[in-house]
């Protein structure tokens, strides 16, 4: 009996992944429209840190209680925002980052108010530049 060849099917796999912990979540969309992702190490409290993220990438933190964080870019020490988390504030709050000639880079907007378990969407808007959101 001749021997039977069977063709080689590489399986398609598509992973999303979405982190949450008790009180906080965060999730890290690589752009694309959909496509490909990852995500950072799960958040304690109001610690966060996106990692470095392209143009198009996008971060989102929610903060489980009220309190006042500031956030900075680890690669332009000229980006720098405030979170104002307090009852009676809007759901979410989207912040771009961008280029400010001829300041060098920016959060747009730097300050932002949302509710306890709220969260903050930063999307890099920046061609070409690397940023990150991280608490100070």
């Amino acid at each position: 009996m001749p021997a039977r060849s069977t063709p080689f099917v590489r399986p398609t796999v598509v992973l999303v992944l979405f982190c949450v912990t008790s009180m906080s979540a965060c999730s890290k969309n690589n752009g694309g429209g959909g496509g490909g992702g990852g995500i950072t190490n799960p958040p304690s409290g109001d610690s966060f840190d996106s990692g470095d993220m392209n143009q198009g990438q996008s971060f989102q933190f929610t903060f489980p209680t009220a309190a006042t964080v500031g956030y900075h870019c680890r690669h332009h020490a000229e980006m720098t925002g405030t979170i104002s988390i307090a009852t009676g504030q809007a759901d979410s709050a989207v912040v771009s980052m961008v280029s400010n000639p001829p300041y060098g880079h920016a959060f747009s907007p730097s300050t932002v108010s949302i509710k306890p378990t709220g969260h903050v969407r930063w999307v890099n808007n920046d061609a070409g530049v690397v940023h990150t959101a991280t608490s100070n």
